[in-house]
């Protein structure tokens, strides 16, 4: 496929996130699940799966001399709340990809969006793709997110004919649950080291500071974001 990478992780601009958007809207009507099929609520979060993951990050960081464990027991409450409400959300299933950011959208000569990195694609609900993405797109892993990327983002979905649900809250939750599982997986991987390649190790603690980075922020800001989108 021909096109760079839209990288940097800091906001886009307007344009191309009503671009996305529409992206978005003709990727969840392509052919995929029928449309009468519908993703069941599954609320499965067990807050002492989440304490078992500070856990394996205190046994993990004390060698590191990392304060990391106890940073991620103040966030227990945010990032279960987070799992909870993205737990409930169902509806239409739709061919959704999962990690709809810059580093996995190419723009071609033409300016054309193109999608690539398609591993996680599967069948979902349209809001898990919407929320990932609008907060990604605006930036929120680098820094405080860009509200009115966001809104451009859902307004450009919305003008392609998509439906965007009347709980804005909730897309957002999906994406702090997203990065909480992030870490969760990147967790497991520091506390059993034993047969994993160095380069992977160092990633994997790159990305736990990151995702604790985007969680404190997200936590810190949550419901100015949520009234922002209302």
């Amino acid at each position: 496929v021909d096109g760079a990478p839209v990288t940097g992780g800091v906001a886009c601009d307007v344009a191309t996130a009503r671009q996305v958007g529409s992206l978005l809207h003709r990727l969840h009507v392509a052919i995929g699940p029928e449309p009468t099929d519908e993703i069941q609520p599954n609320p499965q979060c067990d807050p002492s799966m989440w304490a078992q993951t500070a856990d394996q990050l205190g046994a993990a960081a004390s060698a590191e001399g990392t304060a990391w464990s106890e940073r991620f027991r103040d966030l227990l409450p945010f990032v279960i709340a987070m799992h909870q409400v993205a737990d409930t959300i169902g509806g239409p299933a739709v061919l959704s990809h999962w990690d709809v950011n810059q580093t996995n959208c190419l723009r071609g000569e033409a300016g054309i969006l193109t999608l690539v990195d398609w591993d996680k694609a599967g069948p979902s609900v349209a809001a898990r793709d919407l929320g990932g993405a609008g907060l990604e797109w605006a930036g929120a892993g680098r820094g405080q997110p860009d509200l009115g990327v966001i809104r451009a983002l859902l307004d450009g979905y919305a003008e392609a004919g998509g439906e965007i649900p009347a709980d804005t809250g909730s897309l957002l939750s999906v994406w702090a649950a997203g990065s909480a599982r992030w870490m969760q997986l990147n967790a497991e991987t520091v506390a059993s080291p034993q047969g994993i390649a160095p380069e992977r190790l160092q990633g994997a603690w790159f990305h736990l500071g990151e995702s604790l980075d985007k969680l404190e922020r997200a936590e810190a800001s949550w419901s100015g974001w949520v009234d922002a989108l209302s």
